[in-house]
């Protein structure tokens, strides 16, 4: 449906469910009724969480970059994971992080995990996978906590197991008052 805009625009409103995640490139082409036609075409990237409850991974906010490798998941991940404040966490957090309680997780939210390997870690994940970004772990007891500082799309790698990596190429949300958070108006 389109509809005459102030100023003598026009603007034009569709939708479409995607099935899957992934990267795509729609194009929209308008057809005047004088046959001149004109053409938009947009890019963007479909991810999900690692489950429907909103269970996913983390990466340390050293990693968070568009365009860096990460590791989210496995036995390395510490030592994959620097945190930009150089605070070093000497336990055994593998990666996998809980939903909040009203999924999915956002940026501000607080985010827990288990040490040690996770028995509900999904058997597989998205090809483009919504991860968390942390500043720094907490520990008590057998948990381990953070904030939700951003949260980053990574593009999985092949061969997700007992190790986990990709690389970032999007961005979904950077906390208030975090680095590389934009200014408050």
């Amino acid at each position: 449906m389109s509809r005459p805009a102030a100023g003598g625009d026009l603007r034009v409103a569709g939708s479409h469910v995607y099935a899957s995640a992934g990267r795509f490139a729609p194009t929209v082409v308008v057809t005047s009724a004088g046959a001149s036609t004109d053409t938009a075409t947009a890019s963007f990237v479909v991810y999900a969480f690692a489950t429907a409850s909103g269970n996913t991974f983390a990466i340390s906010d050293a990693k968070a970059q568009v365009g860096s490798d990460a590791t989210f998941w496995g036995s390395n991940w510490q030592a994959a994971n620097p945190f930009l404040s150089g605070v070093a966490y000497g336990g055994s957090f593998r990666g996998y992080v809980e939903a909040p309680a009203s999924p999915p997780p956002a940026c501000g939210d607080t985010w827990i995990g288990r040490t040690g390997g996770s028995a509900d870690v999904p058997a597989t994940v998205p090809p483009y996978l919504a991860v968390v970004v942390s500043n720094g772990i907490e520990k008590s007891g057998s948990m381990v906590g953070g904030t939700v500082v951003r949260i980053v799309v990574v593009q999985t790698d092949p061969g997700y197991g007992s190790s986990a990596t990709g690389k970032v190429v999007a961005e979904v949300c950077v906390m208030s008052g975090a680095p590389g958070a934009p200014p408050r108006r």
